[in-house]
């Protein structure tokens, strides 16, 4: 009796035991499952802002092949500037040259370039005439304010042109 006494007693022990490890267990697998879920959560918020940087990623590769075309246009524009700079400078020191001879070989040419500028044509030529007026017709200012001398000389927009 003694013997079925204790076996009960180690039986009662081993279920109160298996009892409170299947408690600790149960508590560990919910824990583990609120981990889970809350990794599955972060997860899931990781991979939405992995989408959005994408997203964001994808929009800014493309402005960025948009600015590179847009630099190899403007690079293009800016040779051609140039190349048309270049060309219209030596035009300008040839006419110039040319008309530096022909004042020096030709005395009309030289009479010529040697009369005074009208105020007109010099507020036209420095885009300062007055708004009422079309080109500066109508205004009249004294002999003493008019240029004299070369032409090419004398007038600023054109010394400065090529030079």
């Amino acid at each position: 009796m003694y013997a079925m006494i204790a076996g009960l007693l180690v039986m009662a022990v081993a279920v109160t035991t298996q009892w409170g490890q299947k408690k600790v267990t149960e508590v560990r697998l919910a824990n583990t499952e609120a981990d889970l879920a809350r990794l599955d959560r972060e997860k899931n918020q990781i991979r939405h802002e992995l989408n959005i940087e994408k997203n964001i990623n994808e929009t800014q590769q493309s402005k960025i092949g948009w600015l590179e075309e847009q630099r190899a246009i403007d690079e293009a524009a800016m040779k051609a500037l140039r190349a048309d700079n270049q060309r219209i400078n030596l035009n300008d020191r040839s006419a110039r040259d040319r008309l530096k001879k022909l004042e020096a070989n030709n005395a009309k040419v030289r009479e010529y370039l040697n009369q005074p500028i009208p105020d007109e044509l010099k507020c036209l030529l420095r885009n300062n005439c007055p708004k009422d007026s079309a080109a500066g017709s109508g205004n009249k200012n004294s002999d003493k304010d008019r240029e004299t001398g070369p032409a090419i000389r004398t007038n600023p927009a054109l010394r400065t042109a090529g030079q």
